[in-house]
């Protein structure tokens, strides 16, 4: 399309990344592409389909927020499951803690994931 139509405005690279998980979202593809979050590139993707994740499908308008949801392990992966993102704890991360935590490093302290 690039080469066909030089003059037309090109996408960036979120609104590709962001092409591809609404496309997996709507069962137009069956999954992301092999290795598509494997690298440093495969980790701002994932980053950038986990906030849009929590920010356009779920609604968070808190980082602050996600300890109280992703915090037991069992509720995590239902939502990474049911908005096709189970394959980032799957790939890159060990948890959803270590997931949430590398991409948002202020939500690291322990006790904000204290249940109380």
């Amino acid at each position: 399309m690039e080469y066909a139509y030089p003059y037309l405005p090109k996408p960036s690279e979120e609104q590709k990344i962001l092409w591809v998980y609404e496309e997996v979202l709507a069962g137009i593809r069956r999954h992301f592409p092999p290795l598509y979050f494997q690298s440093v590139k495969g980790e701002e993707r994932a980053k950038i389909c986990f906030d849009y994740m929590c920010n356009k499908l779920m609604n968070i308008k808190d980082l602050r927020e996600l300890p109280r949801i992703f915090g037991k392990t069992e509720q995590a992966y239902h939502y990474l499951r049911k908005y096709k993102l189970k394959i980032l704890v799957d790939t890159l991360y060990f948890s959803p803690f270590d997931m949430i935590t590398d991409m948002y490093p202020e939500l690291a302290d322990p006790r904000l994931w204290e249940d109380g």
